[in-house]
């Protein structure tokens, strides 16, 4: 018996290592759960696998099977909730992602998406908690800087916003059109005209210089600026 668990487990490892190549790692877990049914996590890869190849139904099926039979694991729960997000059911969403949450209560990944749930449904006094919980874990998460600027921006508090947004510019190095853009967009909302400006200027050299399509979003920032700020005589 031994000896078939190591061999399970080596082919659930490789199967996950191989999520690109959909026929071998279907096949390496098919494989897994015809030896053994109640294995949580091919159940629970398996259902990914099949999400990507559009099967939702079949996959919602194994990622039900994978948290039933590891209630321990938060991984069936939170695809659950992901894939409820992606289909904009946020409330069956939100309730999938708590269910996680309280198997794996400090989990970053966990909390930013719950909060990204949270704030779709309008709740944004509680998606602002849960994505300075994801910097509570993890201080240099991108995305958790991100979500929060976003929304206290959208509840009304673009000057906290600001600091958040500069964080996520700084870990990015400067290097993100989209971050810069809507670290422009908080100076702007917070009144910060000169500082907006500079922040676009950056987006805009930073789009130049990588060739990247222009942005309308940044085009129609640098507008709202070029009737806002002064123009400086020569």
């Amino acid at each position: 018996m031994l000896a078939i668990k190591y061999q399970l487990d080596a082919d659930c490892a490789f199967a996950f290592k191989r999520p690109q190549d959909h026929a071998i790692a279907s096949r390496l877990l098919n494989r897994i759960l015809a030896v053994n049914p109640g294995h949580p996590q091919a159940h629970g890869r398996l259902g990914t696998l099949l999400a990507t190849m559009g099967q939702q139904e079949l996959a919602i099926e194994h990622w039900r099977s994978a948290s039933n039979l590891d209630p321990n694991d938060s991984y069936g729960e939170g695809m659950l909730g992901w894939n409820a997000y992606l289909q904009g059911r946020y409330d069956e969403a939100i309730a999938a992602f708590q269910r996680a949450d309280e198997i794996e209560p400090f989990n970053a990944k966990i909390n930013l998406h719950l909060g990204l749930a949270l704030a779709r449904a309008g709740r944004l006094s509680a998606a602002i908690e849960r994505f300075r919980q994801v910097l509570t874990i993890e201080p240099r998460n991108v995305d958790g800087c991100h979500n929060l600027s976003l929304a206290l921006r959208n509840h009304g508090q673009p000057n906290e916003a600001v600091r958040f947004a500069v964080r996520a510019v700084k870990l990015t190095q400067n290097q993100s059109a989209e971050l810069l853009i809507s670290l422009a967009e908080t100076y702007f909302e917070a009144g910060r005209l000169t500082d907006a400006s500079d922040a676009a200027e950056k987006a805009a050299n930073l789009v130049q210089t990588t060739n990247a399509k222009p942005l309308p979003q940044l085009q129609m920032l640098q507008e709202k600026l070029r009737k806002r700020v002064p123009r400086t005589k020569n």
